[in-house]
């Protein structure tokens, strides 16, 4: 096991540290599932995902998913101040996407951002999303039923072990898909605050 910064390496996949603010990165560049790049999908009845040059999350009719990555710990102690950030877009076919939500693994308890992103454009754009430990910026994820739960009931105190996004369609009412890339964790030196607005869904840009 070798220890790189903020990132423990658990073993290789396609995800790099790089020297500068970017503490992991993935490009989703592997044709086929999400585990050629070392994550893992969990997908509803009915509902599958992958990777070509960018990483999606099909629904049929209204469902959760998740993919994620454990093969790397952000160790929160000596980077207090992150932010998540991805590349969204919506499928041509439908006219947008599903709520989505970075999801993270603290302490073996499975939780996803109050705050939601969706897109109504063929063409990625960036979301960010500034991480704080704070309880009321989570709600508790259900990962097996793959359903948001109520608030987290106390403050995300460790490492994260897991990461990645969650994606619900019920904002939309039926079939839909969410297309990803470009997902990175950044090292943010100015530090961050609660953001007020958390759980905001109306306004997919309160947290940056």
């Amino acid at each position: 096991m070798i220890k790189n910064f903020a990132i423990i390496f658990l073993f290789s996949s396609a995800a790099f540290v790089y020297a500068d603010d970017s503490l992991y990165t993935e490009t989703f560049d592997n044709n086929g599932d999400v585990n050629l790049v070392g994550w893992v999908g969990v997908y509803a009845s009915g509902s599958n995902g992958g990777v070509s040059s960018f990483a999606w999350v099909w629904h049929s009719g209204i469902c959760g998913n998740l993919i994620y990555t454990n093969k790397f710990v952000v160790d929160t102690n000596t980077y207090p101040n992150i932010k998540f950030r991805f590349d969204l877009r919506a499928h041509s076919f439908y006219l947008h996407t599903p709520d989505c939500s970075i999801a993270v693994r603290v302490n073996d308890v499975w939780y996803v951002s109050k705050t939601v992103f969706t897109s109504v454009s063929t063409s990625f754009a960036t979301e960010n999303y500034a991480y704080h430990p704070d309880r009321g910026q989570w709600d508790l994820l259900d990962i097996e039923k793959l359903t948001r739960g109520s608030t987290a009931p106390s403050v995300l105190a460790g490492d994260i072990t897991a990461f990645g996004l969650y994606s619900n369609s019920s904002n939309v009412g039926g079939s839909c898909t969410a297309e990803y890339d470009n997902f990175k964790i950044i090292n943010s030196t100015a530090g961050h605050t609660r953001d007020p607005n958390a759980g905001d869904k109306n306004d997919k840009n309160k947290a940056q």
